[in-house]
């Protein structure tokens, strides 16, 4: 599904100017983009990483998907700091998990077309996703 999507998204945009994304102006829509937080009790953290997600200027649907292990909650950490960005919150707290098992559980609680990991600890200018689809578009690529 994602490759079809990719592919038909790059021939109908081969015009497209890297840095300025990809425009709409054929109708397509850009892919959505499921973004993958993980984290372990770095409240402070977490809260930019979603305020830097919620700032992003792509012009297609976003989610970010948070999967924590920590002792305690953090979901009033994501209502608060989400901006409207729709988002899943996967609280795991029966035990310590590794990150390959946090982010196969992202992975598997995402909808996206494209996967973007963006750790707590992360910092990214408000165009990284649309630049990185916009690339991965343009070269029909699977993966960035």
């Amino acid at each position: 599904r994602h490759r079809s999507i990719l592919a038909a998204f790059a021939r109908l945009h081969t015009r497209a100017t890297l840095g300025t994304g990809c425009s709409n102006e054929a109708g397509v829509e850009w892919p959505s983009v499921s973004v993958q937080i993980i984290t372990y009790n770095r409240p402070r953290l977490l809260a930019q990483a979603l305020e830097q997600v919620a700032a992003q200027d792509y012009p297609g649907h976003l989610e970010v998907v948070v999967v924590d292990d920590s002792p305690a909650s953090a979901a009033a950490v994501i209502e608060r700091h989400r901006g409207g960005v729709a988002a899943q919150y996967l609280y795991l707290a029966d035990r310590r998990y590794t990150i390959g098992e946090k982010r196969n559980l992202a992975v598997a609680n995402s909808v996206g077309d494209i996967i973007c990991i963006w750790d707590d600890d992360d910092i990214f200018p408000v165009d990284r996703i649309r630049q990185q689809v916009s690339r991965m578009v343009v070269r029909e690529a699977n993966c960035s």
